[in-house]
């Protein structure tokens, strides 16, 4: 995971010449990321950690621990970290129990799901409109909530249209998983090279940063074939 970063970040960090020789250090220990998008790479360093740490425990140890940790991230981290707090160990717990999370989508769930969305973002509308509330863990906690309510809500829907009769669609989505990664470090990272807002020079950058995070992953499993000889 660290590899592929810290070559796409040397390679866009002349672009900030600011930053000086400590910054870019800090940037690439993911101490503190320069980069706007930083804060995921780090945010996702800090899972991996606590993932190996605790794999040496219980696996209902190992959720105990990541549930401390969501806590602690919303009480005391930026509101974008504490929303994606539960991220990590939802994507754990679905790993271990996919035949569940599967038979909870059908009709009646989505049904739900849809009124619960409608629901919670009227009143993140309200919620926006009091003075001071961004700035407090009640709002880590309901940006939280929010968040997670419409993930279920897009989830249900991808799975009832991810059907096995479409395997087309599956295999896409599937190519696309593959390079997921390098497209976020490659799109993310050079896109403020992108001088222009028309339409055409847009829609060629997207097409760009996508072919090349196929040959970008191509020469970091090459790079690392050769660490393993």
């Amino acid at each position: 995971m660290w590899l592929p970063y810290a070559l796409i970040q040397l390679l866009c960090v002349w672009h900030h010449p600011e930053v000086g020789v400590t910054g870019v250090i800090f940037d690439l220990l993911l101490v503190r990321p320069y980069h706007p998008f930083g804060w995921y790479m780090q945010f996702l360093f800090i899972w991996y950690i606590l993932y190996y740490l605790t794999s040496f425990v219980s696996k209902k140890m190992q959720v105990i621990a990541f549930i401390l940790a969501s806590i602690l991230m919303i009480c005391f981290w930026t509101p974008l970290r504490a929303q994606n707090s539960l991220s990590f160990i939802i994507g754990i717990l679905f790993a271990r129990n996919e035949s569940k999370f599967l038979n909870f989508v059908n009709w009646k769930s989505l049904i739900g799901a849809t009124i619960l969305s409608a629901g919670i973002f009227v009143v993140r509308e309200r919620v926006l409109k009091i003075d001071g509330f961004q700035a407090t863990i009640g709002w880590n906690t309901f940006s939280l909530v929010y968040y997670m309510i419409l993930a279920t809500f897009f989830y249900i829907i991808l799975i009832m249209v991810c059907k096995p009769a479409n395997e087309k669609i599956l295999r896409g989505f599937y190519m696309i998983g593959l390079i997921s990664y390098e497209v976020y470090l490659i799109h993310g990272y050079t896109y403020a090279y992108l001088d222009s807002s028309e339409l055409m020079p847009m829609v060629a950058f997207f097409v760009a940063t996508f072919e090349l995070s196929h040959l970008y992953q191509f020469g970091i499993k090459k790079i690392n074939h050769l660490f393993e000889l």
